[in-house]
């Protein structure tokens, strides 16, 4: 608890009661779907023709949201990523966010290039020396693909 300049707890109530969750009439199913693809139709605006090393949250977006990526860019992307994963200086976070991509894309992040990315996360000696951010991702990179670790 932060106790710096006699900060005091925070107390609130929250009460729920049984009801119609859609008592305001709203659609918040369509809302949703309305807001995903109008964002969706802003990352393929933005990024028509170019995807490559660091578009990766941009490409994950679009095909979880159930956009389309032409094949040539898919290619041109990959490309890009298999020049990058040579660089021993990459971060875990940036071999996950790769991995995540890979993944949307329905590409093998165990070979990329002849480099195994998973491999590679599971097996960095500071893994725990690092920020809990790497490690979370790290974390989340694994089990988007269901990866056994050793």
């Amino acid at each position: 608890m932060d106790t710096t300049s006699s900060a005091k707890p925070l107390v609130f109530t929250v009460t729920v009661t049984e009801g119609d969750i859609n008592e305001g009439g709203n659609n918040f199913s369509s809302e949703t779907n309305d807001g995903i693809y109008h964002g969706l139709q802003y990352l393929v605006g933005e990024n028509a023709t170019r995807h490559q090393y660091g578009d990766e949250w941009t490409i994950f977006s679009i095909l979880r949201s159930g956009g389309t990526i032409p094949q040539d860019q898919q290619q041109a992307y990959y490309t890009s990523v298999c020049e990058v994963v040579k660089d021993s200086s990459l971060l875990l976070t940036d071999r996950a966010r790769i991995v995540l991509a890979l993944l949307a894309l329905q590409k093998d992040p165990t070979d990329v290039g002849g480099i195994n990315l998973i491999e590679q996360l599971y097996s960095d000696s500071n893994l725990f020396n690092y920020s809990s951010n790497m490690s979370m991702w790290t974390l989340i990179a694994l089990d988007a693909g269901k990866y056994d670790v050793p």
